[in-house]
């Protein structure tokens, strides 16, 4: 989870809260963040550019996804062996809004 004010607040009125789940069911991956507070006005020039899931190569490198239901393209999907990671790239999100990454 994620949870950010600007550390000097002693009331607490302005922050965001942000809860990430990640989840691998029959072959079907998923990241989703939910926004359950969100107040806090320096977060929302903020960029989610990429997002990187711990991956294992006998899964295989993911063919597709998407993302709050719009496919991605190929060239966003970027599987790393060597690192064992998927990295879906150039995904331009605020970290102020919800995200459904399927794949």
């Amino acid at each position: 989870s994620l949870f950010w004010d600007d550390g000097e607040q002693v009331a607490l009125a302005e922050y965001l809260s942000v809860a990430y789940t990640a989840e691998m069911v029959d072959g079907a991956g998923s990241f989703t963040s939910i926004v359950s507070h969100n107040n806090y006005a320096a977060a929302q020039s903020n960029l989610v550019q990429t997002i990187t899931v711990m991956w294992t190569s006998a899964l295989g490198a993911p063919v597709s996804a998407t993302l709050n239901g719009n496919a991605l393209a190929a060239s966003q999907i970027v599987f790393s062996d060597d690192k064992n990671s998927v990295t879906f790239t150039d995904l331009n999100l605020k970290l102020t809004d919800n995200i459904n990454l399927a794949w």
